[in-house]
């Protein structure tokens, strides 16, 4: 199943309400209907991570390592401190 962004009630009512029964089914995800550490009511893959923080932490690692290539640092606020390569002592 591909990723998918939003999810339609008659979706997460098919899923699986436990892990156990996700791994049993062989399926991907489950939902359990309680939101997650952080507050997001989404489904949660086999793994027991929600959808929603896993792709945030996806979506800030690329943020890093894309600002690591250009030679800045982005801090977890948002903020960035750039770096000249060029003036280095």
């Amino acid at each position: 199943m591909p990723r998918k962004l939003k999810w339609t009630l008659d979706e997460l009512k098919k899923l699986p309400r436990t892990r156990g029964e996700a791994i049993a089914q062989n399926k991907r995800y489950y939902f359990t209907g309680e939101p997650c550490k952080n507050g997001h009511l989404a489904p949660k893959r086999f793994d027991g991570k929600c959808i929603d923080c896993r792709r945030t932490r996806d979506r800030n690692r690329m943020r890093r390592l894309a600002s690591e290539r250009r030679g800045e640092t982005i801090w977890t606020d948002g903020h960035s401190i750039h770096y000249d390569i060029n003036n280095c002592a």
